[in-house]
């Protein structure tokens, strides 16, 4: 759940996860919202949100303008694809 995903980050200290990888849809706490908690904490923190659906990056940032998303990964995700994007966000 995204509380759980919450208190792990805030049990580490700042720069332990490299990445953080989050459904859009979860139980207590959705995707956006775990976000907004972890930026608060650590701005700097690089974060990427799965999904099962298609989503533009230009129309979701005039909807949520506030959600600086740098990459979607769609589902079904295929290895290869993530492995690159992982890499190419801790390169960023």
């Amino acid at each position: 759940s995204g509380i759980e995903a919450l208190t792990a980050f805030k049990n580490h200290e700042l720069g332990y996860y490299d990445v953080i990888i989050t459904d859009i849809r979860m139980p207590k706490m959705n995707g956006f919202e775990l976000y907004r908690q972890i930026k608060e904490i650590n701005p700097d923190t690089k974060i990427a949100f799965i999904t099962a659906f298609e989503i533009n990056k230009d129309e979701f940032n005039k909807v949520l303008p506030s959600i600086e998303v740098k990459d979607f990964i769609i589902k079904p995700i295929d290895m290869d694809d993530l492995i690159f994007k992982i890499k190419s966000m801790i390169s960023m």
